[in-house]
């Protein structure tokens, strides 16, 4: 019987294996009829050779699946980096911003304790000005006090024998001139 264009694969040669002299047949009639449609019949292919094609076939798959998860796997990834990515850039910003403020705020500091020192300085040379003006007025108070009771009673001395010698009359307008000046 004709065995079609594929008739010779399980000859010497061409479908062999392991280049011993009998022939190994390769696929299932019933597989080759569902994919290739037409008969193909090769009677010496054996269960084994159809089941370690079976299970190539599901080795394929499996692996086929594993690409496809490990794929899915990979693009999840990048989806987490890039989200990774971009929070670290924005956290980078705000340590950006974090340093200029207080840089900002540094500078700031700086002005004001210079500030400070003077408004010290200032002060301290307040308190010298009032201690000197306080000096000052008590030194007045003690030569006030010195003129009312040291100098002035000894004019009022020789106000007075004047004063008697002018009589009563005298003796008050004296009194009223000294009490003006």
């Amino acid at each position: 019987a004709d065995a079609g264009p594929h008739s010779d694969m399980g000859k010497k040669g061409k479908g062999n294996r392991g280049g011993d002299a009998e022939s190994k047949p390769l696929l299932d009639e019933s597989a080759l009829d569902a994919k290739y449609g037409s008969r193909v019949s090769d009677e010496s292919v054996s269960k084994s050779q159809r089941r370690d094609l079976i299970q190539g076939v599901k080795r394929g798959d499996d692996a086929s699946e594993r690409l496809d998860a490990a794929v899915s796997m990979a693009s999840r990834t990048d989806e987490v980096g890039d989200a990774i990515l971009q929070n670290l850039q924005e956290q980078r910003e705000k340590i950006l911003s974090a340093r200029v403020s207080a840089e900002t705020m540094e500078e700031d500091m700086n002005i004001s304790e210079r500030r400070m020192t003077r408004m010290a300085c200032e002060k301290c040379i307040q308190k010298w000005v009032l201690w000197v003006i306080f000096a000052a007025v008590l030194a007045g108070l003690v030569i006030f006090a010195y003129y009312k009771l040291e100098i002035e009673p000894s004019r009022r001395g020789s106000g007075a024998a004047a004063a008697a010698a002018l009589g009563k009359r005298g003796a008050r307008r004296l009194l009223m001139m000294a009490r003006r000046t």
